[in-house]
């Protein structure tokens, strides 16, 4: 392939692109665009439960999005809601697409061909063509699934999940990781060499995502119904164990925040439903949202108590980029390194006193530095790696 050629790229995943909301949904679908609005040919193979809806798009020219239903997503669903098998045999379930996946990657001969997740592990062997296979994690999903709590699956199960991890990275020409911790794990139990790794963080929609005019912060705080000294504390977040935990914190710091305080705490997405109690004056539930930026827009502080998870977690750049300061913990700001000094940093016991610290005085994030995560630059990066890859002899099964 002569350099600078476009690329076809083919990417398989898991969840909604059609309408991506989730955080690893919304990373794949503006990664995806951006590459293709560079020129590349993407393709875009998404599998979803039977409650969403399947079809197909072009949001542009060079992109295209094939969402389709799979019944042994809805069964492994099923299964893992009854207790029964976990959801981390999802690489069991996914088996049965090999004879897709052959077709599809034989139909057309895609330079890259880039697995989203360690779910796809046991199809690789089904791609066809000369095309490199990738590992796209967005977690080290058994330190994740570890941290689960109650929903933690067995011993045996995370130790199965982490062998499939291992094959993931291991059986691939390249791998994508989110955080230089998750890219060193990958590579080591992989037995990749450098090179064959590379770190793209969660980034922010920089065309969509901005600090607001001062009329715009106006119209967001009145359709939410706050009065001018009310401070709007914002956390955003997916129904996930790692969210349900920092979002339980923060209701119990609300209870004890300063006599007189004039704080309410918004909980955006499905998070909020699933810990907020009802009748709380103080607290905003608007459960899933499909557009954040009124919030961003009506917050005077977004704030990102994380305790544990993996990967990193793109509501910080993206209240950072709408010109909010963020107050965060060591752990909730992995991956975003250079932006400590713009960040409010402390520990949960200091959590609140750091909060009136931002909303006071507050820090915020110079634009050529937040540029570094916008998705337009990290499509970029990543379209550089696919080119170092397909120079790259073939290595392992991942060719």
């Amino acid at each position: 392939m002569p350099p600078g050629s476009p690329l076809r790229i083919a990417l398989f995943a898991l969840g909604r692109q059609l309408q991506p909301l989730a955080g690893g949904e919304l990373r794949i679908h503006h990664l995806a665009r951006e590459m293709a609005l560079r020129g590349h040919a993407v393709d875009l193979f998404s599998f979803v439960l039977r409650n969403h809806p399947a079809g197909e798009a072009r949001p542009t020219p060079n992109l295209r999005i094939r969402q389709q239903h799979l019944l042994p997503l809805d069964l492994a669903t099923l299964l893992a809601r009854a207790r029964i098998i976990p959801l981390v045999s999802l690489p069991l379930w996914l088996r049965g697409l090999r004879r897709r996946i052959a077709h599809w990657t034989a139909a057309t001969p895609y330079d890259i061909v880039q697995f989203e997740f360690p779910w796809f592990v046991e199809v690789y062997g089904a791609v066809r063509g000369s095309g490199r296979i990738l590992y796209s994690a967005h977690n080290i999903e058994s330190h994740y699934w570890a941290a689960r709590g109650a929903a933690r699956p067995s011993g045996r199960w995370l130790r199965r999940l982490e062998r499939w991890e291992t094959r993931a990275a291991g059986r691939a020409a390249g791998v994508i990781a989110c955080t230089e911790e998750d890219r060193a794990w990958l590579a080591e139990r992989g037995g990749l060499e450098p090179r064959r790794t590379i770190v793209i963080p969660n980034g922010y929609d920089a065309r969509g995502i901005q600090p607001p005019t001062g009329e715009e912060r106006l119209a967001a705080r009145r359709v939410l119904g706050l009065a001018p000294e009310e401070k709007l504390i914002l956390f955003i977040g997916h129904d996930t164990a790692p969210n349900r935990e920092a979002a339980a914190f923060l209701l119990d710091m609300m209870q004890a925040r300063p006599s007189g305080a004039p704080w309410r705490l918004g909980l955006v997405g499905r998070v909020g439903q699933a810990v907020a109690p009802a009748g709380r004056h103080d607290v905003l539930v608007p459960g899933q949202v499909t557009d954040v930026r009124p919030w961003l827009h009506a917050a005077d502080v977004s704030v990102n108590p994380m305790q544990s998870g993996s990967g990193s977690n793109l509501k910080v750049v993206e209240a950072l980029a709408a010109g909010l300061p963020v107050v965060s913990t060591r752990f909730g700001l992995r991956g975003y390194d250079d932006l400590r000094p713009f960040v409010e940093l402390a520990e949960l016991d200091s959590f609140g006193a750091a909060i009136g610290r931002a909303l006071t005085r507050p820090r915020t994030a110079p634009v050529e530095v937040l540029r570094r995560y916008s998705w337009e630059a990290l499509a970029e990066r990543q379209l550089a790696f696919y080119e170092e890859i397909t120079k790259l002899s073939p290595d392992g099964e991942g060719r």
